[in-house]
């Protein structure tokens, strides 16, 4: 009678376990990304928007599991960490801020879209450069 309790506490332990409770995000960025280009906004005479198309050059981008960006340019290899996330771009809960996809590369933080098949690291919310990028 003993063993069968026992057994019964092990099954119910172990049918409690899920992975409802985990924390992590599904990471959309990890692959291999080619840049096709970047935008910026000119601050003064209207604002006006500067697109630089950088499709005829090879620039990929890879993320990993692991929090590793590796971005490639011809022979050209740069190595950075980062991090994808759903947190405050800008602002906290205490200000009112919406808590969004970002990703953050080396500290930087870059709001996350994903729309007609680019992914789309933005910075311009903060006067930088937003980069658009395509699935290998």
């Amino acid at each position: 009678m003993k063993n069968i309790i026992t057994l019964l506490l092990i099954v119910f332990t172990f049918a409690g376990c899920s992975n409802d409770g985990d924390d992590k995000t599904q990471n959309p960025v990890v692959g291999n990304w080619k840049l096709i280009k970047t935008r910026n906004i000119i601050q003064g005479n209207n604002n006006p928007i500067v697109f630089t198309d950088y499709s005829s050059q090879n620039k990929i981008y890879k993320f990993d599991t692991k929090s590793n960006l590796t971005i490639t340019t011809g022979s050209n290899i740069e190595h950075y960490k980062y991090e994808y996330k759903i947190d405050y771009l800008t602002g906290d809960a205490t200000s009112g801020g919406t808590k969004s996809p970002v990703v953050i590369i080396e500290g930087v933080k870059y709001g996350y879209l994903f729309l007609d098949g680019q992914m789309i690291l933005e910075q311009s919310y903060v006067d930088g450069e937003d980069l658009y990028l395509v699935k290998q």
